[in-house]
């Protein structure tokens, strides 16, 4: 049960983030259009009722507020790293401070996020559920196949 939850995870995530990239490509310039455009097309596809509709949308809200947080710390988070290795000796215990500040940060927002999955996901029909890992199988199939695993 909890391997299928954090599968489940990694390949919304995944297919979040391949709908973002596509959305920004095709133009799509507010995270609002983004999220909407992969929200309105997953409820389309699953047929959802107005109540999946909404666990689906605080889902989306979750992934939203995840997306920007990163964004947000990822500038600080550079700076932070490029002075370290600008340093004449790399402070091995910032280093380490920094790596398990980062960890902490995951581990408090894992707990939101998969609960707000759960939801969702619990509130689908078996047949939506099916639906719902082959629409995330397709995306993540297409994704790897950009990929060379072989290194």
């Amino acid at each position: 049960m909890l391997k299928t939850i954090l599968l489940s995870l990694a390949a919304l995530s995944i297919v979040a983030g391949v709908g973002l990239a596509w959305a920004k490509h095709r133009g799509d310039c507010t995270e609002g259009a983004r999220f909407g455009n992969i929200t309105d097309r997953v409820a389309r596809k699953l047929e959802l009722t107005d109540s999946q509709k909404q666990k689906l949308e605080s889902l989306t809200e979750v992934l939203r507020d995840r997306r920007s947080q990163w964004i947000e710390r990822r500038s600080a988070l550079r700076e932070e790293v490029d002075g370290l290795l600008a340093a004449e000796k790399l402070d091995r215990e910032r280093a380490r401070e920094l790596i398990d500040e980062r960890h902490q940060a995951f581990m408090n927002r894992e707990r939101e996020l998969i609960d707000s999955l759960a939801d969702f996901t619990d509130a689908l029909e078996p047949d939506q559920r099916n639906k719902l890992a082959a629409l995330i199988g397709k995306r993540m199939d297409r994704r790897s196949a950009h990929f060379d695993w072989s290194h």
